[in-house]
């Protein structure tokens, strides 16, 4: 019988690490493991690799407290999120663990949501700061009330139009918390879909830009991710997720 151990990892990434790619984040991760001396399982072949499968990637520049990982060990380490924080670099660190009973779908396949924490800010040289967040709470009011959202994008070289507005859930000032962040700007919370495509922050600001509000992203934070069951949103490391066993 295999005594291998599936395990799902949540953690953040946080402050000057935002600025590597999803790639450099593998190698730092796959360093840790290495100087933890983590029990990693390999796959086999020429060219074995570490058993890591990451979920949606987060965009360089972008911080985040809702990342997921599932890693397959060849044996228990019951000391392995202290371990593993020690060897990993200022800015991301384990926030959960939970050990999988079987095999689930990934991450990328199942997560239909995210929560993000967005701070915007006006254009210099253009609003007062209340008259700002005048402006930027009647601009999110039109979006959500409009019937469409259209906004340009670039595919391959080639442009067309494309209405975001079924892949908006929820779009708001934040009303409290975390107002003392160094960003500058006001922080909207949005629910934005990942199925059938990763909606990104920076797309509703240009739907406010077309509005006629001259705004800019500052910082852009995950704060969750979801997959839906059952009509529900539930977070990766809820047991209904974890029994949905299938495709890798």
């Amino acid at each position: 019988m295999s005594a291998e151990v599936r395990l799902r990892i949540r953690f953040s990434k946080l402050g000057k690490i935002r600025f590597i790619g999803h790639r450099d984040l593998a190698r730092v991760w796959e360093r840790a493991i290495h100087q933890a001396r983590v029990p990693i399982a390999f796959s086999q072949g020429f060219t074995p690799h570490p058993k890591i499968s990451f979920g949606l990637a987060v965009a360089v520049g972008w911080e985040s407290v809702a990342e997921y990982l599932d890693l397959m060990l060849v044996s228990q380490m019951p000391s392995l999120p202290p371990a593993l924080n020690v060897a990993l670099p200022e800015g991301i660190r384990i926030q959960d663990v939970i050990e999988l009973e079987a095999k689930p779908k990934s991450l990328s396949s199942v997560v239909s949501r995210a929560e993000y924490s967005v701070w915007i800010s006006p254009a210099a040289g253009t609003l007062s700061d209340e008259a700002f967040t005048l402006a930027l709470g009647e601009g999110l009011e039109s979006i959500l009330g409009a019937v469409q959202v259209p906004v340009t994008r670039n595919k391959k070289g080639e442009e067309f139009e494309e209405d975001i507005r079924p892949l908006i859930y929820e779009l708001g000032l934040a009303s409290s918390g975390l107002e003392d962040h160094s960003c500058s700007g006001r922080r909207i919370r949005m629910t934005l879909a990942t199925q059938p495509r990763v909606l990104r922050p920076e797309e509703v600001a240009t739907a406010l830009t077309l509005g006629g509000l001259a705004c800019e992203v500052s910082l852009v934070r995950r704060e969750a991710q979801h997959v839906l069951v059952d009509g529900m949103t539930v977070d990766p490391m809820h047991r209904s997720v974890l029994g949905l066993a299938g495709a890798a």
